[in-house]
């Protein structure tokens, strides 16, 4: 396998098809053309002794099957094989069956009947439908895992770039270039050599630049096979033999840009008057050919062109004369989608509801161009716009729902349009959520004015709402959710979802115990309504809120977040409640369960965009730097743009990360493929107890251990050490300096601190300590030079403290201002011994460490100490 890139990323496939074809008689291997079934099948019969190949590719006619069969088996006549094979044990690959398929099956059928030591191998474009047979679906490669030059799909590029003579570099843009190439190309194996064929001529971002004429462009040599010599003959190899009224669905197919139904295939693509029947007919047919895909969601079936097949379709429908009639249909039948989720969305948000949404919304911007382009009238534009407020601005994509709404606004600017109100309202919620709240607030305004309804004005105070929280403003938050839950009366979701954003802004507030009662009415109330994407969403915030005041009873809600998320197909839930387990363990000391935790997370954000990832890096920062990883903290940190209004990073902004401390120092700024494969690389050694061991500061019998990055030091006890321990303990609590030395009361003025007497004794025992700590540097009498040092500093500030100008006695203070001058001592003593053997240590303390009549431990970055 080593030597051939084209079987990169097909590891786990490799695997299966071994085990497969070794517990069962007949497996075969579909897909889409240009996949790399034969490339697979021939891999696994590399690995079988006496494996037979026969290639039908070659063969034009069904009679022409049974003779290259016995031929591929060393026979001279296909009777003479299956007599000979009775009692023989051999494995045939049968390569190519798609355009021969009932001469195939036949004659599987009987081989498999006839030889009982006889597995058979087969590689075809659809199944051969004969009885005990396996199916294996092989699908494209990976396109992007987060690493996008890791990817087998970008490996299997470059590769084959290398192999033309070209050096692709990824540097600067490259990679973003190549990664796209591939995307657009479906991971197909072949679109993707064919491309990469094209390197020593073109650019990778010139290349892309040219993928809407794919069919023209990728085109390879001519001694390949001629059903792979360009994408369109491989599409051509199936499209040829479907049935007239199939190819003319097919072509129809061409202008759906997403996912879609069989209901949408009817409306679209049927023939008027056909039966809904008929149309599943077809789609069986195309799915079994591998022209269509498959996805099941919600407990609905979906259909999709890869992007290679879509603009084949296309162009067959282009020449038939029939694309504007199509596209029209198309269009229409979007709109009508659209009008229909968006009214049944103001009264409930179910998982179904939410899956059709999402799957809708390619065609949306499709139509969006459509109508915008044509429509004299904006009504239309309007009700597709609407859509995608609930499908893309909370789900990290936010900013091209910004760049639509500003086109429509500045193509219908007229505010009294009708639905004027609700697509300003949606577009600066997009513009808040993207980053650009100064857009955003202008445009909430403008549709707060222009609101005719209670769902407009119930959008534009919801956008001032999310501005406000991502200023940290959560007075305001606060009156512009109750100002929108009073639009809300009669919008059971969108008051619930309200309420729990109203938690939100209580807590970005500070007002925590409001907070949680809030959130766990709105917990109570989303439970009981159909949306579970919704309930998921109130026990989220019930469970963030609640972590603020009682982190172990957090752990139950954000369980059932986990558990309801799960059954409603609803990615984000599900990772948004991992994220908050890691950041509770992490706050606990457990730094292996939180590696875990948001290890799950990521995996969950890499499938859904750059923002819920680049959000997690923070609380992987912190983790690292908690596990003395600090090196790796500072590049993840700043991974983290500035972030704007989404909901989660709201959420969270709000609650968990109040305990975040941000990196000491950002570092650089990595690309988010190289900030995922660090984060993901810290995340396992944390998670596997490789790496630094949290930081100690212990006290065992009368000696100090302290470790701190990786460094371990014991020192002799000491009242500051006892002191900074208790400021480690509660980081971020302030100590009275009373509280500190045990002074329970507070003693007035006691007159002079010293007389003149005490003031000699002082400059005397300073210079004895000078000789002293210049001989003990002289002797390297490390601890003597210590001690000296530590008590001439206590003199010298206590002298300072106790003379005023001219050297005038100062009159003693009270026990509080005895207690403040004492802790201060002691503990800045304590740290200087600290830093003198433990550097690192040392500067953290005094980077850390406030003392004065309040004493506190307040690091810039979060540590957990092991006391």
């Amino acid at each position: 396998m080593g030597a051939d890139p084209s079987l990169v990323g097909r590891d786990t496939e490799l695997a299966t098809l071994t085990a497969l074809i070794e517990r069962h008689r007949l497996v075969t291997v579909t897909g889409v053309g240009g996949v790399g079934k034969t490339r697979l099948a021939l891999a696994v019969a590399r690995r079988v002794p006496g494996a037979a190949i026969c290639l039908l590719a070659r063969r034009a006619r069904p009679d022409q099957v049974p003779a290259a069969l016995a031929e591929s088996l060393g026979y001279p006549s296909w009777d003479t094989a299956l007599a000979a094979l009775a009692d023989r044990s051999v494995l045939l690959v049968l390569d190519n069956c798609e355009h021969l398929l009932d001469a195939a099956a036949d004659a599987v059928e009987l081989l498999l009947a006839t030889a009982p030591g006889v597995s058979v191998l087969a590689t075809s474009r659809e199944p051969l439908a004969v009885p005990d047979e396996h199916v294996l679906r092989l699908q494209p490669l990976a396109v992007d895992d987060g690493d996008g030059h890791a990817a087998p799909a970008v490996q299997l590029f470059l590769a084959r770039a290398a192999a033309a003579g070209a050096a692709v570099d990824l540097d600067g843009d490259g990679a973003p270039a190549v990664v796209e190439l591939c995307r657009r190309l479906d991971g197909l194996p072949l679109a993707i050599e064919l491309a990469a064929a094209r390197t020593p001529t073109l650019a990778p971002a010139e290349i892309l630049a040219h993928l809407a004429r794919r069919l023209d462009l990728l085109v390879g040599h001519r001694r390949a096979p001629a059903r792979h010599r360009s994408l369109e003959a491989v599409v051509d190899w199936s499209y040829e033999r479907l049935e007239p009224d199939t190819a003319r669905f097919f072509a129809r197919l061409g202008v759906a840009e997403g996912r879609f139904t069989a209901e949408a295939a009817h409306v679209v693509a049927g023939e008027p008057g056909e039966d809904l029947l008929a149309v599943i007919g077809h789609l069986e047919r195309l799915v079994a050919r591998s022209l269509v895909q498959v996805h099941r969601r919600g407990g609905r079936t979906w259909y999709s062109l890869l992007e290679t097949i879509r603009a084949y379709a296309r162009a067959k429908l282009e020449a038939s004369g029939e694309f504007d009639a199509v596209t029209t249909r198309c269009v229409d039948w979007t709109v009508a989608q659209c009008r229909e989720i968006t009214a049944t969305s103001w009264r409930s948000w179910s998982a179904e509801l939410a899956a059709t949404a999402d799957v809708l919304r390619h065609d949306a911007y499709d139509a969006l161009g459509c109508v915008l382009e044509h429509d004299e009238h904006p009504d239309r534009a309007f009700a597709v716009y609407g859509l995608l407020w609930g499908t893309d601005v909370h789900h990290g994509r936010a900013a091209p729902v910004a760049e639509w709404g500003d086109r429509l606004l500045a193509r219908w600017p007229d505010p009294g349009e009708p639905g004027w109100a609700q697509a300003a309202g949606i577009a600066a919620t997009a513009h808040v959520v993207a980053g650009d709240r100064e857009r955003g607030l202008v445009l909430a305004r403008a549709a707060l004015d222009a609101a005719d309804g209670e769902p407009p004005a119930l959008v534009a105070h919801r956008a001032l709402l999310l501005a406000s929280l991502a200023e940290g403003e959560g007075d305001a938050a606060l009156r512009h959710a109750d100002d929108a839950l009073a639009h809300a009366r009669d919008l059971g979701p969108w008051r619930t979802e309200l309420e729990s954003l109203r938690a939100v802004a209580l807590a970005a507030a500070g007002r925590d115990a409001e907070a949680v009662a809030v959130a766990r009415a709105a917990h109570v109330d989303g439970a009981a309504l159909e949306g579970t994407v919704l309930a998921a969403w109130c026990a989220l915030v019930h469970g963030h809120v609640l972590a603020l005041c009682d982190p172990e009873a957090a752990r139950p809600v954000l369980a059932e977040v986990v558990a309801r998320s799960e059954a409603a197909e609803y990615p984000l839930g599900r990772g948004l409640a991992h994220r908050a387990f890691g950041v509770l363990d992490l706050l606990a000391g457990r730094p292996e369960p939180a590696a875990r935790s948001l290890l799950a997370a990521l995996e969950d954000f890499v499938r859904l965009g750059d923002a819920h990832v680049r959000t997690t890096l923070r609380c992987v920062a912190a983790l690292a730097t908690v596990a003395g990883r600090g090196a790796d903290a500072a590049g993840l940190g700043a991974a983290v743009p500035l972030p704007g209004a989404d909901l989660s990073d709201l959420l969270t902004r709000a609650t968990l990360d109040r305990s975040l401390a941000p990196p000491v120092d950002p570092g650089p700024v990595l690309p988010l493929p190289a900030a995922l494969a660090r984060a993901r690389e810290v995340l396992a050694a944390v998670a596997s107890g490789d790496g630094p061991q949290p930081a100690t500061f212990r006290l065992e019998g009368a000696v100090w251990t302290l470790a701190f990055d990786g460094t371990t030091v014991r020192l002799p006890d000491a009242k500051g050490f006892r002191d900074l321990a208790t400021l480690l303990a509660h980081p971020g609590r302030e100590f009275h300096c009373a509280e500190l030395m045990g002074v329970a009361v507070d003693v007035p003025d006691t007159g002079p601190t010293v007389d003149g007497h005490a003031l000699r004794a002082y400059e005397e025992r300073i210079v004895q300590l000078q000789a002293d700590l210049a001989e003990a540097e002289d002797n390297h009498d490390r601890e003597a030079a210590d001690r000296a040092r530590l008590e001439m500093d206590l003199l010298v500030d206590h002298l300072a403290a106790a003379t005023g100008l001219g050297g005038r006695p100062r009159r003693g203070g009270s026990s509080n201002e005895r207690a403040r001058a004492a802790v201060r001592w002691r503990i800045r003593a304590a740290i200087d011994r600290i830093a003198a053997v433990h550097p690192a240590l040392g500067r953290h303390l005094a980077d850390a460490v406030r003392t004065g009549t309040w004493c506190c431990y307040r690091p810039e970055r979060q540590v957990t100490w092991r006391l």
